[in-house]
């Protein structure tokens, strides 16, 4: 795992902060710091996302504002492939099972056993692989930091104070960031709705 950490402030003992985190679903669009910031918010130690994501190794008053995964809309397709690859696989598997059309003189065990095998495979690869892609995909925006993690498990963690603007173009969201190549996070889900919660926490910092 990978884990790139831009002007990231000292950590404390990490073992100190191994408990999880319990935040509810309410928290995840979060009532957007309407107060003012923590006054010694600059200071408070960040400890790095390398535990779980983001449940583990978030700083005590830390508060996760956006937690998504990609558009489920990427799914469509594997979706779609895998419907017609199993309607192929079981429509020739059905006639090997009841000795219809060029299998009517039977004696296809072994073909049959190859295509099942190759179906659960195809499976794994159309479907599976595609789902798991997703499930990794995250962007995590919490009151001091933007972390988000790709299919790789390349974890890009940034500072809000390093970020200096946010732009969205369709469903990916832009970061820029201070210093460094902008953060470019594809497939984002609700992105209009992620996109004005993190710009009101950024004009908090900024």
């Amino acid at each position: 795992m990978a884990i790139r950490s831009h002007a990231y402030r000292p950590t404390d003992d990490l073992d100190e902060r191994d408990g999880r985190r319990d935040y509810r679903s309410s928290d995840l669009w979060g009532q957007d710091d309407g107060g003012d910031p923590r006054e010694n918010d600059s200071l408070e130690p960040l400890p790095p996302f390398n535990g779980g994501f983001p449940e583990y190794r978030i700083a005590d008053d830390e508060r996760v504002l956006v937690d998504v995964h990609s558009k489920r809309g990427t799914l469509v397709f594997p979706v779609l492939e895998t419907i017609l690859i199993s309607g192929i696989m079981w429509g020739i598997i059905g006639m090997i099972d009841g000795a219809a059309g060029p299998f009517v003189d039977g004696g296809f065990g072994g073909l049959r056993q190859f295509l099942l095998i190759a179906w659960v495979i195809g499976i794994a690869w159309f479907f599976a692989r595609p789902v798991m892609k997703w499930w990794r995909n995250r962007l995590v925006v919490t009151n001091y930091r933007v972390v988000a993690r790709f299919a790789k498990d390349d974890i890009v963690d940034i500072p809000l104070d390093q970020v200096t603007g946010l732009h969205r173009r369709r469903s990916t969201l832009i970061f820029d960031v201070y210093r460094m190549p902008p953060l470019m996070v594809p497939n984002v889900a609700k992105v209009r709705r992620v996109k004005r919660v993190t710009t009101r926490r950024l004009r908090h910092r900024w």
